[in-house]
C-alpha cells in the first residue's frame, strides 16, 4: 500500500533512481567511513585517538608524496587545453575566412 502511495505521488522511474541512489550513498557511506564505525564500536578512546593521528598523519605524508605529481598534471593539462583551444580557434577563423 505504501509504494502505490509514493507512486501516485511520484513518478515511478524517479523514485527508482533516487532509490539507487540512497542505496550508493549509504554504501558508500560505510566503505569509506566504516573503519570508524567499528572503531567506535569496539576500542577505547586511547586507541580511537592514536588511529587519529596515524591516520592524519599518513595522509599528510600521502598529499606532500603527491603534491608535485598534482601540480605537474595540472600545468601539464592546462597548456594541452590552452592548446587544443588556440588549434579549435584556428581551424575555425581558416574555414569562415
Amino acid at each position: 500500500a505504501a509504494g502505490g502511495i509514493a507512486a501516485r505521488y511520484f513518478d515511478p522511474a524517479q523514485l527508482s533512481l533516487a532509490a539507487a541512489f540512497t542505496k550508493q550513498s549509504l554504501l558508500k557511506h560505510l566503505l569509506t567511513e566504516g573503519d570508524k564505525i567499528v572503531l567506535t564500536a569496539c576500542t577505547s578512546l586511547y586507541d580511537q585517538g592514536v588511529y587519529g593521528v596515524v591516520t592524519n598523519y599518513g595522509s599528510l605524508a600521502a598529499r606532500l608524496l603527491f603534491q608535485p605529481l598534482e601540480e605537474t598534471s595540472r600545468t601539464m593539462f592546462s597548456r594541452l587545453l590552452a592548446t587544443a583551444a588556440t588549434a579549435t580557434k584556428a581551424t575555425g577563423a581558416d574555414a569562415g575566412g
